[in-house]
């Protein structure tokens, strides 16, 4: 950790003056106890007499936070925690940095908080939770908590740290509390009972969050709010637990108060001034002309900024208070979550529960590597289509103008008839991902269900889409087209650009759209593909949960794969002028050139061997974290989300990420170790000079023997054709 990464924990704010008296119910302790900042004076406060007024008992994080607390966050213990991550064998397997890592917080903060035994020395509960809160986005309040096993270490600990960073520490004594504050800074240490917090407040933030945790009244915290218990109240103490008020954050972020910009019109602006000058009609016209297009441009844009403010405001209104739960276990990671929703939010309009199970996870084959599944209002779905588009700089009338002009196919009135609501999709890997250019798409499957309220008609509908493509690719022979629909035994067969074949037809009440010639069949018969099999069942599983909204899976592996971009060409970039273009080409400038391809294809050759060997070591570091997935389902006024992480392999996620730090070194050291990359780029680039000076000299000879200058623009070496 550097040491502003370590200053951001150490050091502390003055955020009040010390005159200042606290608020009620905490008192200032009486007369005669300040100076004492090296120890806990008594009663937790200070010294003197005079009566205070008690502060109650605390034991939960939530009883220290007001009830306007945005976010909450409460985590597992340090010995917890480092069960789960599986510290010792991550130290054991790569002690040189954690040796390194251990020693900048050593040198920083004075202990090694990466070590629990380290953190029980300083006096913190390492059996005990933590967590952190988030009071106020705009300006900023947060707090961090810890639980103590013996406060009067930690304070002596927290001075040591402090002063460690050059920073001054002014302790205020209060009533069963204490605040240690840090002069110039706007972040304080507040010690209340079992606990430590480290508070930051930006500097324009009203009141002083140091006093409100000082002095927190437990029986008027967020803890003891309505809306926060009927939130976490079901959830318990897993490894993680989330709280989120949703509403509050976005009354704060969201842009409903944004203003419009205003759009000026260059154009018309000009015209005026034409005008003015007296110009000619022509340029009038031309400028008139001009300046109603900018209006048309200003207009569009405005309606797509209109659209896009909207599409937030659906996104968030009605969303109320969220809380969600994570826990360990031998699998991976286990979640269970709740988000409220108001009769008005987009969720609730959108959504519906499942009548049943999904059919496509049973019937998919290939490794499922994204799927989604759920059943949608088919009307909401389609008005949200349309402001989406809106937002894009379309609309649905616009695609079903483009539609019936086409093929005379109306959308809004032939389509929602057909629709059930009920859709799947999914993206399968159905062999070794090849990494050739050309082939990338080889091995990525592609499913799309889409159930049907009225299969006949939509069979009939999708008869005259393909006669439409058809046709339309018939006015333009001699040119290959980018889409193509060609009637096949089971259906329809879709070409596009860059995928696999795609077969196209209704079986039974499945509009089906696959890579896999059988999936219709099956989704059908109900028979069974392979997915199982190949994927996680229990991620499957989680995703396609009966009687469900929606569900989802996915694949970490599917991620790494469009991490890497294909290197460069190492192709010419240099161009001929025109003038050099007409010279011939000796014969030894056609030697240089085949040395130029030869180091080319060199380079070509050791970018794509690296570049699989990135793309198989990118596997095997994302692999072992497996899957995300999960399934909501609608109960009453909330969407409850269950799900979690499905790791591969053994031992849960200890296991994972000890195998993925180990791939990460191994790739690492790999490309450390590859010494051939240079080399050959040096080879290329040696025989690139060598053949533009020959090429130059053959320019220059011939222009010499033909008349005219030397050649002035800049030549490549292109190997002969």
């Amino acid at each position: 950790m550097s040491r502003p990464t370590a200053a951001v924990v150490a050091s502390l704010a003055l955020a009040l003056s010390l005159g200042c008296s606290p608020r009620k119910p905490v008192a200032p302790t009486g007369g005669g106890g300040g100076g004492d900042t090296t120890g806990v004076g008594g009663g937790g406060g200070g010294g003197g007499g005079g009566d205070v007024t008690p502060l109650a008992p605390v034991s939960r994080i939530a009883e220290l936070l007001p009830p306007r607390t945005m976010l909450m966050m409460e985590v597992a213990s340090p010995n917890r925690i480092a069960e789960i991550i599986g510290r010792d064998a991550l130290v054991k397997q790569f002690p040189t940095h954690y040796a390194k890592l251990a020693g900048e917080l050593v040198e920083n903060l004075g202990s090694d908080l990466l070590d629990p035994a380290r953190i029980k020395d300083i006096g913190v509960d390492v059996d005990g939770r933590m967590g952190m809160a988030v009071v106020s986005l705009e300006p900023l309040t947060m707090a961090f908590f810890v639980r103590l096993s013996d406060p009067a270490r930690f304070r002596q600990f927290t001075f040591d740290a402090i002063r460690r960073n050059k920073g001054d520490v002014v302790a205020v004594p209060m009533a069963g509390a204490e605040v240690l504050r840090v002069k110039d800074e706007r972040s304080a240490i507040v010690l209340r009972g079992p606990f430590a917090a480290l508070v930051v407040q930006d500097r324009d933030a009203k009141g002083d969050i140091a006093l409100d945790v000082a002095g927190a009244d437990p029986h008027a915290s967020l803890a003891n709010d309505r809306e926060f218990r009927k939130a976490t109240g079901a959830l318990g103490s897993p490894d993680w637990l989330t709280y989120l008020d949703a509403a509050a954050i976005w009354a704060q972020v969201g842009d409903e108060r944004e203003t419009p910009a205003e759009t000026g019109n260059w154009a018309r602006d000009e015209l005026a001034a034409a005008k003015q000058r007296g110009e000619s009609p022509q340029r009038l016209a031309e400028l008139e002309a001009q300046a109603k297009q900018v209006d048309l441009d200003n207009a569009r844009w405005a309606r797509r900024r209109a659209a896009e403010r909207t599409l937030r405001e659906r996104m968030f209104t009605g969303v109320g208070k969220a809380a969600w739960s994570v826990s360990a276990k031998p699998t991976g990671l286990v979640a269970e979550g709740r988000i409220e929703y108001a009769d008005e939010a987009l969720f609730a309009l959108l959504f519906r529960n499942r009548a049943g199970e999904s059919s496509l996870p049973k019937a998919l084959s290939g490794r499922p590597m994204w799927l989604m599944n759920g059943t949608v209002d088919v009307a909401q779905a389609l008005d949200f289509a349309d402001l989406w588009l809106q937002s894009e700089g379309a609309s649905m009338a616009e695609v079903s103008a483009e539609l019936v002009k086409a093929g005379g196919i109306d959308l809004a009135a032939e389509l929602r008839p057909l629709l059930s609501g009920s859709y799947s999709f999914a993206v399968t890997l159905d062999g070794k991902f090849d990494t050739r250019p050309g082939h990338e798409a080889d091995a990525i499957g592609l499913a799309v269900d889409v159930e049907l309220a009225d299969a006949s008609k939509a069979d009939a509908l999708l008869e005259r889409v393909g006669k439409m493509i058809t046709a339309e690719n018939g006015k333009h022979k001699g040119s290959k087209p980018e889409l193509t629909m060609r009637k096949g035994k089971d259906g329809w067969l879709l070409s596009v650009p860059k995928l696999r074949p795609l077969h196209v037809g209704v079986f039974g009440h499945h509009l089906v759209i696959a890579t896999d010639a059988g999936l219709g069949k099956r989704l059908q018969s109900g028979a069974a593909g392979d997915a199982k099999g190949k994927g996680s069942a229990s991620a499957l599983a989680a995703a396609s949960i009966v009687g469900s909204a929606f569900g989802g899976l996915l694949d970490f592996e599917l991620v790494g794969l469009t991490m890497l971009g294909r290197p460069f060409s190492s192709g010419p970039v240099e161009i001929e002028s025109p003038e050099d273009a007409k010279v011939p080409k000796s014969k030894a400038y056609k030697a240089r050139a085949a040395e130029v391809e030869k180091a080319r294809k060199r380079v070509d050759a050791v970018q794509a061997e690296r570049f699989q060997r990135e793309m198989d070591a990118i596997g095997k570091v994302v692999s072992p974290w497996g899957s995300l997935a999960g399934s909501v389902v609608e109960e009453g006024d909330s969407m409850v989300v269950r799900g979690g992480l499905f790791v591969r392999g053994r031992n849960g996620v200890a296991g994972a990420l000890l195998e993925s730090l180990e791939a990460l070194q191994v790739a690492t050291d790999d490309n450390r170790n590859d010494d051939r990359m240079a080399p050959a780029f040096d080879e290329l680039n040696a025989a690139e000079q060598r053949a533009r000076e020959q090429r130059q000299r053959d320019v220059e000879a011939w222009r010499k023997k033909h008349g005219g200058g030397s050649g002035s623009g800049a030549v490549v070496p292109v190997p002969p054709q």
